[in-house]
């Protein structure tokens, strides 16, 4: 895989779940979390502040370094 990628865990009072972030651009999710597809990790960000959700790096790479 080519570029950045990133998985991220979103936590809130009824779920546990994560997005897979590749190249600045949310590609998959969790099914509760499906309306997030395509959106930037800042707009992610900043949505899980306002909604009082915690979110968490969990792993990923830069494919440069390897």
């Amino acid at each position: 895989m080519d570029g950045h990628h990133y998985l991220w865990r979103i936590t809130a009072p009824h779920f546990c779940a994560g997005i897979f972030i590749w190249n600045g651009t949310v590609m998959d999710t969790a099914p509760i979390l499906r309306y997030m597809k395509g959106y930037s990790p800042s707009w992610i960000a900043g949505y899980c502040t306002r909604k009082g959700w915690q979110i968490e790096y969990v792993e990923g790479e830069d494919e440069q370094d390897n």
